[in-house]
């Protein structure tokens, strides 16, 4: 069977901002906003979790190390370093805009991008700030985020040894990551719009359903059912 991976998170999230804002306008697009920004925050504070459990401080070196997802496709091109005095990322590919392309729907996929790592950093540790200078899903030619002081040589020596250390001990799949988002949008489209986000839910379901398969959509509802908590809608 079919793996679920970051094209079916890209695709789903896409999905669902593009049927609330095409049905709510202005409102559905605040809707989207709010729901990324929880989703990250979410993620952060699970992030955060991790290096508590090992007694690390909640700064950027920490942030670094205890990411729960890796590039599948092998095709994300990303570069970190010390830039006059600053740690900054710099990506020319990713993974998410290409399925957004790919699918017509880089447009919506954006709204993702608008507000997702701010608050993923947010969420790691509310003190700390990121920059996001530019994104590929906005037409820049590099996504770039600028986190805070440069890291030092002691610093690149902890995250190294952290890394091999705790290996992939906090990597998530993908179905676990789709169903969060899956979960984490809907509920929000649901505490807004009542039954219309519901009719938005069920529609966004029966399009990705379409697109990927029953088998799919089943195991991100498994995902849900074991992790989340959100009414699912109607099976197609």
């Amino acid at each position: 069977m079919e793996k679920v991976g970051v094209e079916h998170h890209a695709v789903i999230f896409a999905l669902l901002a593009k049927e609330c804002i095409l049905t709510k306008g202005k409102a559905g697009e605040k809707t989207i906003l709010d729901a990324v920004a929880l989703y990250g925050q979410e993620r952060g504070r699970r992030m955060a979790a991790y290096a508590k459990e090992n007694g690390d401080e909640l700064n950027p070196v920490s942030y670094q190390i205890y990411s729960e997802w890796q590039s599948e496709t092998g095709e994300m091109q990303a570069e970190a370093g010390n830039h006059n005095g600053r740690f900054m990322t710099q990506i020319t590919v990713c993974d998410w805009c290409e399925a957004w392309k790919k699918h017509g729907l880089l447009e919506y996929g954006n709204y993702y991008c608008q507000a997702v790592d701010k608050n993923l950093y947010y969420g790691f540790n509310p003190q700390l700030s990121l920059q996001v200078l530019s994104t590929l899903s906005n037409g820049s030619k590099i996504c770039a985020f600028d986190w805070g002081a440069e890291f030092t040589a002691q610093d690149y020596a902890f995250m190294q040894s952290r890394l091999q250390q705790i290996g992939r001990r906090y990597i998530r799949d993908f179905s676990y990551h789709t169903a969060h988002i899956l979960s984490t949008v809907s509920n929000q489209i649901l505490a807004d719009f009542g039954s219309e986000g519901q009719a938005i839910i069920n529609k966004t379901r029966e399009v990705f359903q379409n697109m990927f398969g029953k088998s799919i959509l089943l195991e991100i509802d498994r995902q849900i059912a074991q992790y989340f908590t959100i009414p699912i809608g109607n099976e197609y």
